[in-house]
C-alpha cells in the first residue's frame, strides 16, 4: 500500500516537470526517461523547481 503511494507522488511530480517542460517543445526521448525513471523524492523536487525557472528544454537540461 505505501509503495503505490510513494510511486503516486514520483509519477505526478515527473508529470508535473514534464507538464512545464511542454512549454517549450517536445521533451526529448531521453530526457523523457530520465524523469520518469527517477526515483529520489528530492531530485525530483529540485527538478520540478528547476522546470518552473528555465527558460529552455535546453537550460533544463544542462542544469539537471
Amino acid at each position: 500500500y505505501h509503495d503505490g503511494q510513494r510511486e503516486g507522488k514520483f509519477s505526478t511530480k515527473s508529470e508535473d516537470i514534464m507538464e512545464l517542460l511542454e512549454d517549450y517543445g517536445d521533451i526529448p526521448e531521453e530526457l523523457h526517461k530520465k524523469i520518469l525513471s527517477e526515483q529520489d523524492p528530492d531530485t525530483l523536487k529540485k527538478w520540478l523547481k528547476l522546470a518552473a525557472k528555465v527558460s529552455s528544454m535546453d537550460e533544463f537540461a544542462a542544469k539537471m
